[in-house]
């Protein structure tokens, strides 16, 4: 697995380090923030608080609808008051 990861959708992104979700961020924050997380954890493997390769957790790819935004099937069942599509 990755030891840092993004899950990018409707408008958001969500990072990862090591399975720990650290971020949850509108798009136009994702590559700094990623950029920063990045760096931290560079930081923490230098000092030996860290080691590549060894995750924490393992990641749950998040809700489409509670976490991204979007989730065509929960909207469809009704389960959303307000649907994203085609709305700018």
């Amino acid at each position: 697995g990755a030891d840092v990861a993004v899950f990018a959708g409707d408008r958001r992104g969500i990072i990862y380090v090591q399975g720990e979700k650290v971020a949850n961020v509108p798009e136009e924050e994702i590559l700094d923030r990623l950029q920063t997380e990045c760096l931290d954890f560079q930081e923490k493997v230098r000092r030996g608080e860290a080691k590549l390769g060894e995750k924490k957790v393992d990641i749950v790819p998040p809700d489409p609808i509670g976490d991204l935004g979007s989730g065509i099937e929960k909207i469809r069942a009704g389960l959303v008051e307000k649907p994203t599509i085609g709305r700018t």
